[in-house]
C-alpha cells in the first residue's frame, strides 16, 4: 500500500521539571489601605492590617494532566488544603468543581479552550491560593475524527495468472499532527460511497515523528512489532502467517513519547473475515469487457467494500499501470452487488486487468489525549486478474 504523507510536525516537549514544577502565590500584600495609608491592625497576623493573611494552596498532582480543548475532561487534583469555596481555572478559564470536596483532593471538569497547548492551573479558596505553571495540556479535540491512519491487511491471490504468488499481508500506521475529518479509504480511494473514480489522487495527510523506533500491536496475546520507516513516516511490518487474525481486535501497546502523554489504545484495529466473490470468477483467468464488471460478494463481515481495478500494459519490457479505477461500496448485511460504470474509464485496453477487492472494517478504539478515533483500517483482499476484451 502506498502511504501518502507530507510533513512531519512536532509538538513542543514538556520539560520534566520547570514547566511542570510547582509554584505558589506569595501571600497577598495587604499592608496598604486606601491611597496607601496603612490600615489599623486589630488581628494577630504578621502584617499591620486588620485581616488574616491568605495561606498557600499546594497542587501536588493532576490526573490526567491533559485532555481535549472541547473540555469536559474530569481531572483529579491532589494537594490542598481545599474547602467548599474552592475554584479552579485552566489558563484563566474556570472549570466546574464537583461538590464532594475534601481537604486533600478535588475533582473538576475542564472548560472548553479556544486553543490547544499548555496552560497554567490556578486554585483559589477564601483562605488561600496556589498555581502550577504549564500544569495542563489541551489537545485539539478529535471527537468523531481520525487521529491515526493505517492498515492491517492480508491478500489472498486467486487464479492461475500469478506465478509463485503466496498469500501475504502487512501493517502500518502513522499518528496525525491534527485529527482528520476523512477516513483512510476516502483519502486513498475516493471521497464517496457507492461511487467510482479514475486515477484518484489526494493531498494526503500530515503526520508526526514521535522519535519512537518501534511500536507494538497485540492480538490474542501475540506481539507484533512494527519498526519506524523514516521514508514512509510510518511504523511498518510485513505480516507472516499467524500475524493476521480474522475478525479480531488489535490493541496498541503503551507508547512513551516526549511529544505526547504516555498512551495505549485498545481496539486500535479490527480485521474482517474472509468473504466469497461470486462474480466475476477470478479462479480461472478469462476475458472481461467493460460492461461485464459486476461484482457480487457474500459472507463479508465488513463496514464497506473496496474495488481497485488497474489496466496494466507492457511498456518496454516493464508492466506499467495505465489507469486505476477505485470504487467504495456499502456492504449490505454480509453481501452485495455492484456494477462498475463504463463511463468511469478514460480508456480500455492493455495486457491485462488487475482486480483487487477488499472487505474493510473500522476500529472502535480512540486516543485518550484528544478523543480521536483510530483511523487504522482492517482489510482482507482477494487479488485476481483477467484479460480485457
Amino acid at each position: 500500500m502506498r502511504l501518502f504523507s507530507r510533513i512531519i510536525g512536532s509538538f513542543a516537549c514538556l520539560a520534566a521539571s520547570g514547566c511542570l514544577g510547582l509554584d505558589y502565590y506569595a501571600p497577598v500584600d495587604d499592608t496598604a489601605g486606601a491611597f496607601g495609608v496603612p490600615e489599623a491592625d486589630a488581628d494577630a497576623d504578621a502584617d499591620s492590617d486588620a485581616d488574616a493573611d491568605l495561606g498557600p494552596i499546594a497542587i501536588d498532582s493532576l490526573t490526567p494532566d491533559y485532555g481535549t480543548n472541547a473540555g469536559g475532561t474530569p481531572v483529579l487534583i491532589k494537594g490542598g488544603p481545599f474547602d467548599t469555596s474552592v475554584q479552579v481555572t485552566f489558563g484563566g478559564v474556570p472549570g466546574v468543581v464537583a461538590p464532594n470536596v475534601s481537604t486533600n483532593e478535588i475533582r473538576v471538569m475542564t472548560p472548553a479552550s479556544a486553543e490547544a497547548g499548555v496552560v497554567d492551573i490556578e486554585v483559589t479558596t477564601n483562605s488561600g491560593s496556589g498555581s502550577q505553571e504549564a500544569g495542563y495540556r489541551f489537545f485539539l479535540d478529535g471527537t468523531g475524527m481520525a487521529g491515526t491512519m493505517g492498515f492491517v491487511y492480508w491478500a489472498h491471490f486467486l487464479g492461475d495468472y500469478w506465478s509463485n504468488a503466496a498469500d501475504s499481508g502487512g501493517a502500518w500506521w502513522s499518528i496525525l499532527s491534527d485529527p482528520e475529518q476523512r477516513t483512510l479509504p476516502e483519502i486513498f480511494y475516493g471521497p464517496n460511497l457507492d461511487a467510482c473514480v479514475s486515477n484518484h489522487s489526494d493531498e494526503g495527510f500530515f503526520v508526526d515523528d514521535l522519535e519512537v523506533p518501534i511500536t507494538t500491536l497485540r492480538v490474542n496475546n501475540r506481539a507484533i512489532v512494527l519498526n519506524w520507516d523514516s521514508s514512509q513516516y510510518a511504523w511498518t511490518k510485513v505480516l507472516g502467517v499467524g500475524d493476521f487474525v480474522q475478525s479480531a481486535n488489535y490493541d496498541l501497546d503503551m507508547i512513551d513519547a516526549s511529544a505526547y502523554p504516555e498512551f495505549s489504545v485498545g481496539n486500535f484495529a479490527r480485521t474482517p473475515s474472509t468473504f466469497l466473490l461470486a462474480s466475476p470468477n477470478l479462479n480461472t483467468l478469462g476475458y472481461l469487457r467493460q460492461q461485464d464488471l459486476t461484482f457480487q460478494w457474500t459472507q463479508a463481515t465488513a463496514d464497506e467494500m473496496l474495488i481497485v481495478l488497474t489496466r496494466m500494459q507492457d511498456v518496454g519490457g516493464t508492466t506499467t499501470p495505465q489507469e486505476t479505477v477505485t470504487c467504495r461500496i456499502t456492504n449490505n448485511g454480509n453481501g452485495g452487488t455492484f456494477t462498475v460504470p463504463t463511463s468511469v474509464w478514460t480508456g480500455w485496453g492493455g495486457d491485462y486487468l488487475e482486480i483487487d477487492i477488499a472487505a474493510l472494517t473500522y476500529a472502535a478504539g480512540s486516543l485518550p489525549f484528544n478523543n480521536a478515533n483510530s483511523g487504522v483500517v482492517g482489510a482482507y483482499w482477494l487479488v485476481g486478474a483477467a484479460f480485457m476484451q
